[in-house]
């Protein structure tokens, strides 16, 4: 089993995707063909928090990424609030309210019994069993249900869980994660992956006092489709094989407590109750500085692209330009790289409150 080693995904991305180029085996599964490498791997992530990664190019949506991160933590698992993120996560959906496989809903509200309708909590016992004993080697989550994700073929859904157990191991105040994933998919699951699972090691560690240590990814199957985007998949594949160009792992925040957590989370379900108006510019601009120093990545950052995303989405302000002003402000007190992310996202929308933000960002940047 060959092991990729890195600070986070962005320094070895390149290499995951020239290896599966040159050494993988051509399959048709479910009516696509695709690439697959012959044997499973293991990725190790060592510098905690190193989840978010630049590709120029790529359009990786980074609000879709943190929307799911507050969709999984919550333990939510709705179709249509994580489909106002992206669209073609309907494709998954058996036409229920809720996803199959939704990740949130089995860590956070796994079935302990159909008949009461009782919950089990995953973190909270994980936690549980490491403060009662922090060398315990028995906390896991499962993502897997056998008695769910078996099912006879007439009742096969279209949302079976690709990540399927993680594992926790506490040793001098330092939490490392092991993720072990039956499937993932390089260029649409592996980038999200990261950030998902990074964010649950935060919030794991910061409800026990830890730091966050090593994140170890087993991966039984990773591959690429052929047809499925080939537009990004050539990007990708160009600018692996460029060698003056690197692939960015971005450093990105700290552990969050549980209650720091929620206040989070409210902050972003206020936003998006407010999302059809524009009151949703209650964020006032002077209070910016303070707010990013009081409230930190948690209580600052994430809420923020929320309010971006709501704000260029519902196209409100394409004809105000003190909002788009605005906007343009609470965009840049994000930091450089995630501004680079939202610029390479929106870089050719046809959304004209985004193009005038781009507008006006790129001005700042020359300036």
């Amino acid at each position: 089993m060959k092991v990729y080693t890195g600070a986070g995904l962005g320094d070895v991305y390149y290499q995951l995707l020239r290896d599966i180029t040159e050494h993988g085996r051509k399959i048709v599964t479910r009516g696509k063909t695709c690439l697959e490498l012959p044997e499973p791997i293991t990725l190790e992530y060592t510098r905690p928090g190193f989840c978010w990664m630049r590709i120029p190019g790529r359009k990786f949506n980074p609000f879709f990424a943190l929307a799911e991160v507050m969709w999984i933590l919550s333990g939510n698992g709705n179709v249509e609030w994580i489909s106002y993120f992206n669209k073609r996560m309907r494709d998954y959906s058996d036409g229920k309210e809720d996803f199959h496989g939704a990740y949130g809903v089995r860590i956070r509200k796994w079935i302990a019994s159909w008949s009461n309708y009782a919950y089990i909590d995953q973190i909270e016992c994980a936690v549980n069993k490491l403060r009662k004993d922090p060398f315990s080697r028995q906390a896991v989550i499962s993502l897997w249900d056998p008695d769910r994700d078996n099912p006879h073929a007439n009742m096969q859904s279209k949302d079976i869980p690709c990540n399927n157990l993680v594992y926790y191991s506490l040793r001098n105040e330092e939490l490392e994660q092991t993720v072990v994933i039956r499937s993932n998919d390089v260029v649409w699951g592996t980038p999200y992956n990261a950030i998902q699972f990074t964010h649950l090691q935060a919030l794991v560690a910061g409800m026990l006092g830890a730091r966050m240590g090593k994140l170890t990814y087993v991966i039984q199957n990773l591959h690429y489709y052929l047809d499925e985007y080939k537009p990004t998949l050539s990007n990708l594949l160009e600018q692996a094989y460029e060698k003056r160009i690197q692939a960015e792992s971005i450093p990105s925040f700290e552990t969050v407590s549980e209650d720091r957590f929620r206040d989070s989370h409210c902050l972003v379900e206020r936003i998006l109750r407010m999302k059809d108006g524009k009151e949703t510019i209650w964020f006032l601009p002077e209070k910016e500085k303070l707010c990013r120093e009081t409230f930190g990545y948690w209580g600052y950052i994430i809420p923020r692209m929320i309010l971006i995303y709501t704000m260029i989405k519902e196209n409100h302000w394409k004809d105000d330009i003190a909002g788009v002003r605005f906007l343009e402000n609470v965009i840049s007190t994000l930091g450089q790289p995630l501004v680079d992310l939202i610029i390479d996202f929106y870089q050719d929308s046809k959304n004209e409150t985004a193009q005038q933000v781009l507008q006006l960002l790129q001005v700042r940047k020359e300036g």
